[in-house]
């Protein structure tokens, strides 16, 4: 249990800290840790309370600042283990939006691959098993994927402007890791219903399509860092 405790620090960093210009790892959000002891003062249970996450930082960086850290580390670990490359289809890091905003691809001193590896070690001391593991790297890599789409113009029905994905590649790969139907994903991209009982389906312009994707990412690492939380006090 103490083990678990200590451990849950290495995995809570990899999706909350992230290189600033003032600190190379610096919490990008607030936690209360309690842990719990017995009247001999043996540890016998502990939780975490997490707050106001930057999810902002999921889809933009400063020049000079990076992204969460967990994005590097999984990019780094690709080229040493080619079960994850193929399970990610993942590049180099600076291959993606959501990562080359910023010159900073690599921190001084900082090795992204051993860190991955300290990530993966931690997250068996908590009792993820392979399905966890994969969960959570496929879902960081739709991120990245996503994060690639390139909305064009198109008129609607109506002959307003609208949006179309030009490189539908990244919404399938993305997609499929996600759980989603490409066709699904896209649709809600680039357009929005209006109406309760009389359902009107209005085009976004290639700048809300891009927008929503940016908001959707923000939502989906919201979830993943709330679920991995609930799993280090489960």
């Amino acid at each position: 249990l103490e083990q678990q405790i200590l451990q849950a620090n290495p995995l809570m960093e990899a999706l909350g800290n992230a290189k600033t210009l003032r600190n190379n790892n610096s919490s990008r959000f607030g936690k209360l840790i309690t842990v719990r002891f017995d009247a001999s003062g043996v540890i016998v249970g502990g939780a975490i309370i997490d707050y106001l996450l930057e999810k902002s930082r999921v889809v933009f960086q400063n020049e000079g600042e990076r992204n969460y850290h967990v994005f590097y580390q999984l990019a780094a670990a690709v080229k040493e283990h080619a079960d994850l490359k193929k399970a990610t289809s993942l590049e180099d890091a600076n291959q993606y939006h959501f990562m080359n905003q910023s010159s900073v691809i690599s921190i001084d001193g900082m090795s992204d691959e051993k860190e991955f590896e300290t990530v993966d070690r931690s997250m068996t001391t908590l009792g993820y098993n392979a399905d966890d593991k994969n969960a959570t790297w496929e879902i960081v890599a739709a991120l990245l994927h996503l994060s690639n789409t390139v909305f064009g113009a198109q008129a609607d029905a109506s002959g307003e402007e609208g949006s179309k994905v030009d490189n539908p590649e990244t919404i399938d790969v993305g997609a499929k890791m996600l759980g989603l139907e490409p066709a699904a994903l896209t649709k809600c991209l680039t357009s929005r219903n209006i109406g309760s009982r009389s359902v009107i389906l209005v085009s976004y312009k290639p700048s809300e399509a891009s927008m929503t994707r940016d908001t959707m990412a923000k939502a989906v690492y919201g979830a993943l860092f709330k679920w991995t939380i609930t799993k280090i006090n489960k």
